[in-house]
């Protein structure tokens, strides 16, 4: 996941530096809420949820067809969402995860990660 975030700013990177027209910057811009870098989580207790990335942003959405929004912060080891509410956070390795939400605590995995 790293490296698809980092490969992602390397190109949004190389992308500003080529001057483009307006008009045509405007046209292959994502539109907000366009799919970005998916993953599917299935949780120890149960819950299941698919966490998009985009820009700089996680959405979450889950089965129960709730939603949140979390953004990245700073982690020791592979990569932590925090929500605005400061209580519910994301934190992953590799294809394992570690999910606070709702005031609830699960381990999670995913297969769409490779290890």
């Amino acid at each position: 996941m790293i490296r698809t975030i980092l490969a992602v700013g390397l190109i949004a990177l190389a992308a500003s530096c080529s001057p483009k027209p307006a008009e045509k910057a405007e046209a292959t811009a994502p539109a907000p809420g366009e799919a970005g870098d998916v993953s599917n989580w299935t949780c120890e207790n149960g819950d299941s949820f698919r966490m998009t990335l985009i820009d700089d942003r996680a959405d979450f959405l889950f089965k129960d067809g709730i939603t949140a929004t979390m953004a990245p912060a700073m982690a020791a080891s592979g990569n932590l969402f925090k929500a605005a509410n400061g209580t519910d956070i994301f934190h992953t390795k590799g294809n394992e995860g570690f999910l606070q939400f709702g005031g609830k605590e699960t381990n999670c995995t995913t297969p769409d990660i490779g290890e």
